[in-house]
């Protein structure tokens, strides 16, 4: 995908998001959705993206509880390498980074589904993980249903055109 293509897209999503500035997104500037700061990183070219959307700070009584419940989530996601956590170093925030195709389903539509879900997980972790509580719910079956963990393999392409999700041409 070219850049204008990929501006295009974040232009289109933003509308549907009812985004203020809608051209943010896809020049690379933070954009604040539904209480959490997100950007999105894509070379000229690329068949991809990074979605970065911000947890927050850990506070220091919190870190090590944060850390290790961090830690966990992701090798219990091995399988799911679209997602993973970072840590924005200038803004001492903890982030969430999940890589997302784009092939020729990517819509704004689409796009717009993938920051509400990543939105909605964000706060929630912002809630349990932020907080020194693990979001893991069991950790015995290392599935991590319902969340962003769990769904994002599934978001991370979109769809083809032409066939209804779980379908295969």
């Amino acid at each position: 995908m070219e850049q204008l293509e990929f501006e295009r897209l974040c232009r289109d999503t933003s509308l549907t998001l009812a985004v203020r500035d809608t051209s943010a997104l896809g020049q690379g500037f933070t954009v604040p959705f539904d209480g959490v700061l997100f950007e999105a990183l894509f070379k000229d070219g690329s068949d991809h993206f990074v979605l970065l959307a911000e947890l927050g700070p850990v506070a220091a009584e919190n870190r090590l509880s944060v850390y290790e419940n961090l830690l966990t989530m992701q090798i219990l996601a091995w399988s799911q390498p679209n997602m993973r956590f970072g840590f924005n170093v200038k803004r001492q925030a903890l982030m969430v980074c999940v890589e997302a195709g784009l092939g020729v389903g990517a819509t704004g539509e689409w796009l717009a589904r993938l920051l509400r879900m990543t939105a909605k997980e964000a706060t929630q972790w912002r809630e349990t993980l932020l907080a020194g509580i693990s979001p893991i719910p069991d950790i015995e079956t290392q599935q991590l249903e319902g969340d962003l963990v769990a769904q994002v393999d599934q978001m991370a392409q979109p769809p083809l055109i032409g066939f209804s999700e779980g379908q295969h041409p």
